[in-house]
């Protein structure tokens, strides 16, 4: 009977079994090459069936229809992924640095204050993504810029007004990246409000779809506030204080993951303090201001316990992009950055006899979203570091300075580490995106290729050995690494920081200038 259907299925047209396969994701594709000789003989000879599964590879999405057809759109995306294996970049350039209150590297464009009034914009261009560069200036906002975050899919520009003195409310205008107005989407005037605790405010500023969150960092001595409002219609939607706040991340448009340093958490034997991740639903109307422990948050996930003594304080988390299922509305790209899974990199800063000690955890956006899906709207679960941790995340040193962690040093599934100071590394880039680990070790089943690789793969767990933890630490996601050859910046410039973005490395060099690297 097997043998009859087969037969049947097999002997409809070819067009129209293309046509069917074309209609299947790429997960499906690779299970039908599986299947017979006939399907993945049809699925390798196709640029069309080739397309989606490349583009999960390298962590894309496709663009836009455009003239360009399924099999220029696969050559551009192998050769833009060969190039960045590589670090063949097409293009370099130098911007000078501005001295000015703020700086933004996100989707794409370089973002600079100048003085307290100026926005200088600069889109880095791409040959591969058919992205032209491109520059614009808002020579006066019209008040004393604070801080800036945008988000170019939207058209936003979100700008915080420095206040005019402490205790003033604070003032956040939300206009149109590419024209300064208000935005359109946004209640009139455009501005939102809120006066937090303390004075001398740092922030943090991440857009999902229609949530803006600022995180408000005080001088010592008061609590961190982060609050979420639905930008376009102005509500509050979560509102929330905590001194041990000190960072966050959208994870959908719905579910926010806060960083807490420390936070007390009773055991059997003790009350321990424990560095965790909290997620919260900030859908679920937390228009009034509470404290971290009086929401109902969705679950938290702990840290390793720490050795006795030690003192954690900081923990900072970098994201980028948040998820959006869009790219630019007005850019014809081929292809774009995929938003379904993203690398998260929590850095935690803790003392140990007097002597401060960095560890990077990595964990991907989707390992902790299955672990908050599991739950199926019950709340308040704590998932302790063995339940989730090994096999979910990647613990290490901080393979750079510490004080360099400011900048967008991850972006999408990739990650890159600047050169030691003592010169024995150059420029890193690690990539946590599963696929061509798990393309890597399907081919070495096949043949030793191990020599011919430009990346390596770390597949195997590792142990990490840290005086802030309590017991030695293992930790398995898998990962490759590019050891990749020196950018060499001319003269005797040296590396200060990097920062990576989608078709970018952007380095800071020591002689005030961003030296970009295009792909």
């Amino acid at each position: 009977m097997w043998q009859r259907r087969r037969r049947t299925f097999l002997s409809l047209p070819e067009e129209l079994l293309h046509h069917i396969l074309c209609m299947l994701d790429f997960r499906s594709l690779l299970r039908c090459r599986q299947v017979c000789r006939y399907f993945a003989a049809a699925i390798q000879n196709s640029s069309s069936l080739q397309y989606p599964i490349e583009l999960a590879v390298s962590n894309m999405e496709d663009g836009p229809c455009s003239a360009l057809g399924p099999a220029a759109r696969l050559r551009r995306l192998k050769t833009h992924r060969e190039a960045w294996d590589t670090l063949n970049y097409t293009m370099r350039e130098k911007l000078p640095i501005l001295e000015g209150a703020a700086l933004e590297l996100y989707k794409g464009i370089l973002v600079q204050v100048s003085g307290d009034r100026t926005i200088h914009f600069r889109q880095l261009p791409s040959s591969f993504r058919d992205i032209d560069e491109r520059s614009w200036t808002i020579e006066d906002v019209g008040f004393a810029i604070a801080d800036i975050g945008i988000d170019p899919s939207q058209d936003l520009l979100v700008v915080i007004e420095k206040p005019p003195t402490d205790g003033n409310p604070i003032l956040i205008h939300l206009r149109k990246l590419f024209m300064d107005e208000p935005h359109p989407c946004a209640k009139s005037p455009g501005v939102l409000s809120h006066n937090p605790q303390g004075i001398e405010h740092t922030y943090t500023i991440d857009v999902c779809e229609d949530l803006l969150g600022v995180l408000f960092d005080p001088a010592p001595e008061s609590d961190f506030e982060i609050v979420v409002w639905n930008w376009k219609t102005g509500v509050r939607q979560f509102w929330c204080h905590d001194r041990h706040i000190m960072s966050f991340t959208f994870l959908s448009n719905r579910e926010i993951l806060l960083g807490l340093v420390c936070r007390s958490h009773q055991t059997k034997e003790t009350r321990e303090q424990i560095p965790m991740l909290v997620v919260v639903d900030v859908r679920d109307a937390y228009t009034q201001q509470l404290a971290s422990d009086n929401v109902d948050f969705l679950c938290e996930f702990h840290f390793p316990r720490l050795a006795a003594g030690t003192e954690p304080s900081e923990l900072a988390i970098c994201a980028k992009p948040a998820p959006s299922p869009h790219a630019r509305p007005h850019m014809q790209v081929p292809f774009y950055p995929s938003n379904h899974d993203r690398l998260l990199v929590m850095t935690l800063w803790a003392f140990s006899d007097d002597i401060e000690i960095s560890t990077m955890l990595f964990v991907l956006s989707s390992a902790i979203l299955s672990h908050v899906r599991s739950l199926q709207g019950r709340k308040g679960h704590c998932f302790h570091w063995e339940e989730w941790g090994p096999e979910n995340s990647r613990l290490m040193q901080v393979p750079h300075d510490p004080f360099s962690l400011w900048v967008r040093y991850a972006c999408g599934t990739k990650f890159i580490s600047a050169p030691s100071r003592d010169g024995t590394n150059g420029v890193q880039i690690f990539d946590f995106n599963p696929l061509p680990i798990r393309r890597w070790l399907a081919k070495r089943l096949e043949a030793d290729k191990s020599d011919t690789e430009i990346s390596q793969y770390i597949t195997q767990s590792t142990v990490l050995k840290s005086p802030i933890f309590a017991q030695e630490v293992t930790s398995a996601l898998p990962y490759r690494v590019h050891a990749l050859k020196p950018l060499t910046l001319g003269g005797d410039n040296e590396y200060d920081y990097v920062m990576l973005c989608e078709d970018s490395i952007i380095i800071l060099g020591t002689d005030h200038q961003y030296h970009i690297f295009t792909f």
